[in-house]
């Protein structure tokens, strides 16, 4: 068995992945979306080789999270534990 490179301490309850592949977050092209149960957040990790870089809090208090997925259009799309519950993550429009 080895060690995970990361970890949280306490669990945050990860459930639902999804490297980020769409077109409208350019920066957060390849990212990891990782969703959390426990705290109610959608999290961005950048990954270089195989340690995390940067790790932040993109979505947080909408709900348990069961699912992230990058959806055909390019947004990122939230299945909450509310049964029914699906949020669309899209940029602000530039002005």
């Amino acid at each position: 068995m080895e060690q995970p490179n990361l970890y949280w301490r306490p669990s945050i309850a990860v459930c639902g992945l999804d490297f980020y592949t769409g077109d409208l977050f350019k920066k957060w092209k390849n990212k990891l979306l990782v969703g959390a149960l426990k705290y109610e957040e959608v999290r961005l990790l950048d990954i270089e080789g195989d340690c995390v870089i940067h790790d932040e809090v993109i979505l947080k208090n909408q709900g348990r999270v069961r699912d992230v997925q990058t959806g055909p259009d390019g947004a990122i799309y939230v299945v909450l534990n509310d049964p029914g519950t699906v949020l669309k993550l899209t940029p602000f429009p530039e002005k």
